[in-house]
C-alpha cells in the first residue's frame, strides 16, 4: 500500500514540476495540462493549490498586457493590491516574486537596461534581488540612482533592503529616509527588509489610514529611535532643492501631507553639524503639527539628558 501511495505521489510530483516550468515560461495552456494532471492524481500535494492559484492569476493578468517586460513590471507592482482584492496571499506573492525572477531569466528580459519595461517601472536590481543575486543587484541600484535617477524614491527604498539583506544596516538606514524623504507613497512596503520599519507600518496602520501612516512612518521612527538622521549631511540640499521650496508654500490642509513636510523639517534639522539649528523648520514643525512638535523637543531634551 505505501508503494502505491509513493507511486501516485512520485507521479503528481512529475506532473507539479512540469507545471512549475511551465509557468516561469509562461506557457500557460501547457501549465494547465500539467495542473490539471496533478490535482487528479493527488490534490493534496503539498503547494498544489498554492501552483495552481498562481497560475491562475498570472494567466488572467498576462491575457490584457501585450509584451513580457511590460507584464512582469505590472505583475510586480500589482502583487500588493493583489494581495489586498484576497486574490494572492501573501505567501503567494512571494513565490510569485521568485517566479518572476525566473521568468526574466529564461526570457532574457534582464539586459544591461537599467528598467525592463517600457515605462521604466521595474528596475531589474528588484528581479536580481528576487533571485538571491543581492551584491549585483546593490551595485546596479546605486549606479542608477547616482546618475540618472537620484529622486526615484522607490528605488532607495529597494536600495535600503537590499543593504539590510547585506547586513550593511548604516547604508539601509540612509536609504530609507531619502525613501521616506522624497515620496512615502512610493516605498514597497510589501517587499520591505526592515523589519522595525514594517512593524511601525503595521501598529499605524491600525490608527491611520495608509497615506497617513507612511507620512509618520519618519517621524515616529524617528521619535522611537528606529531612525537615525546622520548629522553634517547635505544630501537634500544637494539633490532636491524641490523638496525644500515646499516650506515656501502655504500650508497643507490634510494630515499625510502635513507630516510629510513635517518629515522634511525634521530631517532639515537633524541634519545639521552638532550644535546647529535650523529655526525656520522648527517653526514650520510647530505649525504643521503643535502635539508632533513638543514631542520633538521632548526627545532632544532628552537626548541632551543622556550625554
Amino acid at each position: 500500500m505505501d508503494q502505491q501511495l509513493d507511486m501516485i505521489n512520485e507521479a503528481a510530483i512529475r506532473h507539479k514540476k512540469k507545471a512549475g516550468n511551465a509557468l516561469i515560461r509562461l506557457q500557460f495552456d501547457l501549465f494547465q495540462t500539467e495542473i490539471s494532471q496533478a490535482i487528479k492524481i493527488q490534490p493534496y500535494l503539498a503547494d498544489l493549490q498554492t501552483l495552481k492559484s498562481v497560475g491562475k492569476y498570472l494567466k488572467n493578468r498576462f491575457s490584457a498586457i501585450a509584451g513580457i517586460p511590460d507584464f512582469l513590471a505590472q505583475v510586480w507592482y500589482d502583487i500588493p493590491a493583489a494581495i489586498d482584492r484576497s486574490e494572492l496571499t501573501p505567501g503567494m506573492g512571494r513565490y510569485t516574486d521568485h517566479l518572476l525572477a525566473k521568468a526574466a531569466q529564461v526570457k532574457n528580459v534582464v539586459t544591461e537596461q537599467p528598467f525592463i519595461d517600457s515605462r521604466e517601472r521595474l528596475h531589474h536590481s528588484c528581479l536580481l534581488m528576487a533571485a538571491g543575486n543581492y551584491e549585483t543587484a546593490r551595485k546596479h541600484l546605486l549606479e542608477t540612482l547616482i546618475s540618472t535617477h537620484p529622486l526615484r524614491a522607490g528605488l532607495w527604498g529597494y536600495y535600503g533592503d537590499v543593504n539590510v539583506l547585506l547586513s550593511n544596516f548604516p547604508e539601509a538606514g540612509k536609504a530609507y529616509i531619502r525613501a521616506l524623504i522624497l515620496a512615502p507613497k512610493q516605498l514597497d512596503l510589501f517587499r520591505l527588509k526592515s523589519e522595525e520599519l514594517r512593524h511601525l507600518y503595521t501598529t499605524l496602520r491600525r490608527k491611520y489610514s495608509d497615506a497617513e501612516a507612511r507620512s509618520l512612518l519618519l517621524i515616529i521612527g524617528w521619535l522611537e529611535g528606529i531612525i537615525t538622521i546622520p548629522k553634517g549631511g547635505d544630501w537634500l540640499a544637494q539633490q532636491f532643492k524641490g523638496l525644500q521650496d515646499q516650506l515656501t508654500q502655504a500650508l497643507p490642509s490634510n494630515k499625510h501631507e502635513r507630516w510629510h513636510r513635517f518629515s522634511i523639517c525634521l530631517y532639515l534639522d537633524q541634519s545639521k553639524p552638532i550644535g546647529q539649528i535650523d529655526y525656520e523648520a522648527r517653526e514650520q514643525m510647530m505649525e504643521l503639527d503643535r502635539e508632533l512638535f513638543e514631542k520633538y523637543l521632548g526627545k532632544l531634551e532628552k537626548d541632551l539628558k543622556g550625554f
